[in-house]
């Protein structure tokens, strides 16, 4: 629940569908996960403020153990 001012704002989503959407527009269009994350990021930030001239980066975390075949290091628990 979001709480805007005095408005109360109840979003009900499915997860699974949104998943399973995400995961299909990557697949057809060729992109990566963290790729689509951050367009997405981006445009929602450019639609909050169109007037905006500055650059909008977005960071995406990346855990590259898999990669380099590494299952563990210093930063497990």
């Amino acid at each position: 629940m979001m709480i805007l001012g005095s408005m109360r704002i109840c979003c009900m989503v499915e997860v699974a569908e949104v998943e399973r959407w995400y995961s299909k527009f990557c697949k057809e269009n060729g992109a990566s996960p963290n790729i689509l994350m951050s367009v997405l990021l981006t445009r929602a930030v450019h639609r909050i403020a169109p007037d905006n001239k500055k650059t909008v980066s977005t960071l995406v975390a990346v855990d590259p153990k898999a990669v380099l075949g590494v299952s563990e290091s210093s930063y497990n628990f």
